[in-house]
């Protein structure tokens, strides 16, 4: 006769344990199994310890009509129940096993002659290479016992590609799987599908023996700064996007996460950067108010009054003609503390509200509907106004770099009243900056002979005129004076620089230069009857009247830092941050950066887990480490600046693009120039060898052994060559 046991038996029942069971003489403990997987009540059963020969013969002879075949869906009784377990200890066969999981199983009552009663129970397993099956035979006094188990190569799921595990989190998990009952472990187990979480993933497996589903995951849940949270930062930090991201698991064969889910965790990580740049901002406030108070740089109020650093920035670059940036970051950083105060960004553009057709609730960063240009000057104002209210503290004196609008818009808003009157002071470097510029610019002024306008643009003359301010700035600082005095002394320095540089020492005062007119030309009179050297005045006397500025001797190079830090976290200005407000953020990351000295991963992991990990430490303190080697090293003075020389410019090339002729009839050109000479210029130059410069196409004079030197006749001049030969 055959029985067919429900499937849900079988999936708790391996043919090992099973034998393992009957013959330790366990019969009762594997019936308890059984009825507890399909779900019959142990309490209607009359388990019999005590079950013997003639009790299982009695089962073996049970009619077959009083066996229901049993299926998942059916309800078995217990009479019908006991009937099977017997029957399954007599006889089993098991035909089918798929995915090594037993789906079916059939009954086959199999009577055969009798063994001899004192043959003990014993297993023989044999393997069938061909079939890929085993076959376990049990030989117990009358009746055989068979089991044949086909074993699936078929895989069920296949992973593919790399992943990013915490691997003593990972290999915990896999020592600690255990099944009660069969002692499965994680061997038995096999994968069947892999559920992604961003970054993170979820692989479910199968036990083999009994069907118990276990998830195993490659990150700690509990790890509030998880994988995803932790590429975003990294994004964020190294100025890339998702594209980016993406491009980079890619080479690595990983599996990325969605865009949904990185804008997901972008969202969340700029919560945390808006909520520690706030509380870095609060802090620096309390510390420039405590050093205010100490020095006693108060009002009548007792309200402290400091200087602050101001500037601003936009998402893309200028070059000085295009100023249609979509945002714009402005800081103000505390002179004393060197730390940011306040910063704010303004966007003119909002994603959703430009692309949608309907008009959906969204975090919208649009906050500014007027020229980009006007952006600077807005956020400083607002910052002056908030002053009071969130720092207690007066911005009194405010450090720039010449942006007049700035101190326009202050003006206007007379954020302290109208009888508060906010002092400017000039950054340093971007006044000698702009002074060597507009010297530099006369070089391009054809009004005046090429001749003055190289002596004057020339690399040492200009070093002269910025050595010659920062010498006066350096002796009038440490002189005991009044600062007025101090201040009008400096600007009498500034003025007098032209006449000093260019050999007229009549006014220069004895600590600026000893006097010496033998061995100097006094080129002076020669630029004044060329009117070059009013020219020259007009520029020195717009330094001069920032004397008050130069005498501070101070610059603007803290907030010079922070925007080139905010240029690190938007890609150098390449990628438009701008669109859903990644640009504010990363604004807000670069400010959390300087004000924590480059430890922005270092303040996200402690205000998510509270910790660091020890890679990220390690990182930070070769960072820091790197950084202080830097600084105590000896600066290599450079050069000003640095002309086109052979290896790049017009001189680089020398190949010639006419034919043999062509080149032939310039060269007799030339050198019909060159016979048409005054005997006395020819003189002078007698010492020299005349060489013809391919890449100008003229005559260059050369000492032997020297550097040659253009000729500078006006007729050559004239009829210098239109192509290089």
């Amino acid at each position: 006769m055959f029985y067919r046991l429900p499937q849900d038996i079988y999936q708790v029942a391996k043919v090992s344990k099973i034998l393992q069971l009957m013959e330790k003489g366990n019969i009762a403990q594997f019936k308890n199994k059984c009825l507890e997987e399909i779900d019959i009540d142990m309490e209607s059963v009359e388990e019999d310890q005590d079950m013997d020969e003639n009790t299982l013969a009695t089962c073996q002879n049970e009619p077959e009509d009083n066996i229901n075949e049993s299926n998942r869906s059916d309800p078995i009784s217990n009479n019908v129940a006991d009937n099977i377990i017997s029957e399954i200890i007599d006889n089993i066969t098991l035909t089918k096993v798929s995915d090594n999981v037993v789906n079916s199983t059939e009954l086959h009552y199999d009577t055969r002659e009798s063994e001899p009663e004192n043959q003990s129970l014993h297993s023989i397993y044999t393997s069938n290479n061909e079939s890929n099956s085993f076959l376990v035979e049990s030989e117990d006094e009358n009746n055989h016992l068979y089991c044949e188990l086909d074993v699936s190569t078929e895989i069920l799921f296949l992973v593919t590609g790399r992943r990013i595990v915490n691997i003593s989190y990972f290999f915990e998990q896999l020592i600690s799987i255990r099944h009660e009952g069969f002692d499965c472990s994680f061997y038995d187990l096999n994968i069947i599908s892999e559920k992604f979480e961003g970054l993170q993933s979820v692989f479910s497996f199968k036990c083999s023996v009994c069907n118990k589903i276990e998830t195993i995951r490659n990150d700690i849940t509990e790890n509030k700064m998880n994988t995803n949270l932790g590429v975003v930062a990294g994004a964020i930090a190294t100025g890339v996007g998702y594209s980016q991201v993406s491009e980079l698991f890619a080479s690595m064969d990983v599996p990325n996460m969605s865009n949904k889910t990185y804008s997901k965790y972008h969202s969340k990580i700029s919560l945390a950067i808006t909520k520690n740049i706030n509380q870095l901002m609060t802090e620096a406030g309390k510390e420039e108010t405590k050093l205010a108070i100490e020095l006693g740089d108060v009002n009548a109020d007792g309200v402290p009054v400091i200087s602050v650093i101001v500037d601003g920035a936009w998402s893309k670059r200028s070059y000085r003609t295009n100023y249609s940036a979509l945002s714009g970051v402005g800081c103000i950083i505390g002179a004393r503390t060197k730390e940011i105060l306040y910063m704010d960004v303004k966007n003119k553009y909002c994603y959703v509200c430009s692309r949608s057709k309907r008009s959906k609730k969204h975090d919208c960063y649009k906050n500014w509907n007027h020229t980009s240009t006007a952006m600077e000057a807005m956020i400083i104002a607002e910052g002056f106004q908030k002053s009071v209210a969130t720092h207690n503290l007066i911005y009194g004196r405010v450090i720039g770099d010449g942006d007049s609008s700035v101190y326009k818009k202050l003006t206007a808003l007379a954020p302290y009243g109208p009888t508060f009157i906010i002092e400017k002071i000039e950054c340093r470097n971007h006044l000698l900056r702009n002074y060597l510029n507009k010297l530099a610019e006369i070089l391009k002024n054809s009004t005046f002979p090429i001749s003055q306008r190289k002596k004057i643009t020339n690399i040492n003359t200009l070093g002269r005129f910025r050595n010659a301010i920062t010498k006066a700035i350096q002796y009038r600082k440490q002189e005991t004076q009044p600062f007025a005095s101090k201040a009008s002394s400096l600007q009498n320095d500034i003025k007098n620089s032209p006449n000093h540089i260019f050999g007229d020492h009549s006014s220069c005062d004895s600590y600026f230069c000893t006097k010496n007119t033998e061995t100097e030309e006094n080129l002076v009179p020669e630029l004044k009857s060329s009117g070059l050297f009013d020219l020259i005045k007009k520029i020195n006397l717009r330094l001069a009247y920032n004397a008050t500025s130069l005498l501070h001797d101070i610059d603007t190079n803290a907030v010079e830092t922070y925007n080139s830090i905010v240029a690190k976290f938007v890609g150098g200005k390449r990628i438009n941050f701008s669109l859903k407000g990644s640009y504010e953020t990363r604004c807000k990351a670069a400010a959390i950066s300087y004000n924590t000295n480059g430890d922005f991963l270092s303040t996200m992991h402690m205000y998510f887990n509270g910790k660091i990990g020890s890679y990220l430490q390690t990182f930070s303190n070769i960072r820091k480490k790197l950084t202080n080697v830097s600084k105590s090293r000896k600066q290599i003075k450079r050069k000003a600046f640095a002309t086109t020389d052979t290896h790049y410019g017009p001189e680089a090339s020398t190949l010639m693009d006419m034919t043999v002729e062509e080149t032939w009839y310039k060269h007799s050109s030339i050198i019909h120039l060159e016979n048409s000479i005054s005997k006395p210029t020819k003189n002078k130059r007698k010492h020299l060898v005349p060489i013809l410069d391919t890449s100008h196409s003229t005559i260059v004079y050369q000492k032997p052994g020297g550097k040659a030197q253009l000729y500078n006749s006006c007729k050559l001049v004239a009829l210098q060559l239109t192509c290089k030969i």
